[in-house]
């Protein structure tokens, strides 16, 4: 019985070291994200309004986030999945 008390604790204690959504960016305000300051003004600007202009014929939404690394502990895989699950782009009355 005081195994599994011992083990039921360390398995805890684990959960809370895996990489969760806290280290993630909130949702942005604007579809170009670069938080690693890769594009100029005017490109990111560019970018900016072809994705607003896509976002009113379509409806769709399309993020743009630039890293400089993806936070430890992550796959880029994992990263872009959770990154997804925060930031959930579409617009929910579309369904889309």
């Amino acid at each position: 019985m005081h195994q599994k008390i011992i083990t039921v604790v360390i398995f805890f204690s684990l959960l809370t070291t895996l990489p969760g959504q806290n280290d993630l960016p909130e949702k942005p305000d604007s579809w170009v994200n670069d938080y690693a300051d890769v594009l100029s003004s005017s490109q990111e600007q560019d970018i900016q309004n072809m994705l607003g202009g896509l976002e009113k014929r379509s409806s769709n939404q399309i993020f743009i986030g630039i890293f400089q690394k993806i936070p430890e502990n992550y796959y880029i895989e994992d990263f872009a999945v959770k990154l997804y699950d925060k930031w959930r782009p579409g617009l929910a009355d579309e369904d889309n």
